[in-house]
């Protein structure tokens, strides 16, 4: 997997306490005993077409569940809303 390196103010990101975020180069990571398998998986479902991030989040959760002894079943999904970041993002860029 490559990554890249990405350097911030301490105080924006977290990281390594050094200022240093790491962002996967494919938009995918997997944390945790499982990850591997629920990012392996879910970089094969990300280019279907009409799934959603949670779909594919889900899916892939339970690829790894079903594929490592150390991940079960039992898991929390949590979604952000960012339909109205977007527009206000938008917004700010006209005005400019």
């Amino acid at each position: 997997m490559q990554w890249r390196q990405r350097t911030t103010d301490q105080r924006r990101g977290g990281g390594s306490g050094n200022g240093d975020i790491l962002e996967p180069m494919n938009g995918v990571c997997g944390i945790g005993s499982g990850g591997i398998y629920a990012q392996c998986a879910a970089l094969a479902l990300i280019d279907i077409p009409g799934l959603k991030a949670e779909d594919i989040a889900r899916r892939a959760m339970k690829i790894a569940s079903d594929t490592c002894i150390y991940t079960n079943h039992n898991y929390v999904c949590m979604t952000l809303d960012c339909k109205d970041a977007d527009a206000k993002a938008v917004k700010k860029e006209e005005k400019s």
